[in-house]
């Protein structure tokens, strides 16, 4: 193996689970890269804070240089780092995020879908439509760019959308539990016309962030909620059917 791809869901008990799970892997020795999703501009500084500063600091760095990004995945990231320094310090730590300015304008976009959530659930996703295409569009413009990772890494992909972009550099893939789309990632999966399909995606969407996440008590909570939806899965399924997505 060349390239490793160790993905989870995006949710506090997945994530968290990577700790164990990572060094478990490094232990065979056969990789010196270990590629995080931190943009690659921010690695040298995070590397150096997590050790000298520890986790706290860290985590505050990072939320305030993306805009309160990923707020489930920096602390383990951050421990990740402290124990990789620790315990396998031939390891560098590499890339696996897009650049910072575009982590930062996906930041917004996450920050805005909320927003547009908010308005589509007192109206109508319809309308506001232009917005929801609009919203796509600029995802779909950053997250399309081609990805280049060395040899002999081992890639962290935590999230549906990042796996598919790592998926195909890589030579084998790890699962730490049941890795299916929320609405939020099938938005930014869709590759497709902006017709009844995805507006069907939009819907879900709303009913996801303003319904279940809310009422949820955390992140892996309303991940369990939308997977046991029956009808959530069988479109799921349809949307990754019309994708050619296995």
């Amino acid at each position: 193996l060349v390239r490793l791809l160790i993905s989870t869901p995006s949710t506090e008990a997945h994530v968290d689970f990577l700790n164990l799970a990572i060094p478990a892997i490094l232990k065979q020795g056969r990789f010196t890269n270990i590629a995080l999703p931190i943009p690659k501009e921010l690695i040298p500084v995070v590397v150096k804070l997590s050790i000298s500063s520890g986790k706290g600091p860290t985590v505050e760095f990072l939320r305030g240089s993306l805009g309160n990004a990923w707020l489930v995945t920096h602390e383990p990231l951050v421990s990740l780092i402290i124990r990789l320094y620790q315990e396998y310090p031939w390891v560098n730590v590499v890339s696996s995020s897009p650049g910072l300015n575009e982590q930062r304008r996906l930041s917004r976009i996450a920050v805005e879908m909320v927003a547009l959530t908010a308005r589509s659930a007192i109206s109508r996703p319809e309308n506001v439509k232009d917005r929801w295409i609009r919203l796509h569009e600029e995802a779909k413009a950053i997250l399309d760019k081609k990805v280049k990772m060395p040899e002999n890494t081992l890639i962290v992909s935590i999230g549906y959308v990042h796996y598919l972009r790592f998926r195909k550099y890589a030579d084998d893939v790890v699962m730490i539990g049941e890795l299916k789309p929320t609405p939020t990632e099938l938005f930014y999966l869709y590759r497709g016309g902006y017709d009844e399909l995805f507006m069907e995606i939009v819907n879900w969407v709303v009913k996801y962030l303003s319904d279940i996440v809310p009422s949820s008590r955390n992140l892996t909570a309303a991940y369990r909620a939308i997977l046991n939806d029956s009808n959530y899965l069988r479109f799921m399924y349809k949307v990754l059917s019309a994708m050619n997505i296995e």
